[in-house]
């Protein structure tokens, strides 16, 4: 354990070792957003599988769109951003994905496919069936907030520094 000489030395101890912590613990919830298992995978990818198109998944596909901003630090402050880059989705409308030339407002959807999945508004493009309805990865993912699991996350974090951490 450092020795620290004033408050200065303290604060960017503390500052340094929370950027750690905040680091690990956005790394951890990217990864149950979007790896193999994840809630993206499970509540959008394994909720059937469509006849008229191939999944893009990680390649191209809702699962492949999330990324992570470098932890940052700003004063005393430390934050780290999980965000959607729509960009990253592919855009064929030939072959309807994430668009499809029969669709009078254009043809590419990108910016507001994780909308229409997570509340159902595909369309009847492919008749009625799984994609029609709301497939919410968003309720799941924020409930983690509150049912321990970031919490643990958190304190995991802080034990694996040797920072024994109390529930206040």
């Amino acid at each position: 354990m450092p020795n620290f000489y004033n408050d200065d030395q303290l604060t960017k101890g503390i500052v340094g070792l929370m950027q750690g912590v905040i680091d690990e613990v956005s790394e951890e919830l990217k990864k149950l957003l979007d790896d193999d298992g994840g809630l993206i995978d499970t509540i959008i990818y394994q909720a059937n599988t469509p006849k008229w198109y191939g999944r893009q998944g990680k390649s191209g596909g809702l699962m492949g769109m999330w990324d992570k901003q470098p932890t940052k630090t700003k004063g005393n402050s430390v934050q780290s951003e999980i965000y959607a880059d729509d960009g990253l989705l592919v855009n064929d409308p030939d072959a309807f994905i994430h668009g499809s030339n029969y669709w009078a407002g254009g043809n590419d959807i990108t910016g507001m496919l994780i909308d229409l999945v997570v509340g159902g508004g595909s369309g009847p493009l492919f008749g009625d069936g799984f994609w029609t309805g709301p497939r919410d990865f968003w309720t799941p993912f924020l409930e983690m907030l509150d049912d321990g699991t970031v919490s643990g996350l958190v304190e995991a974090a802080f034990r694996a520094r040797g920072i024994n951490f109390i529930k206040g």
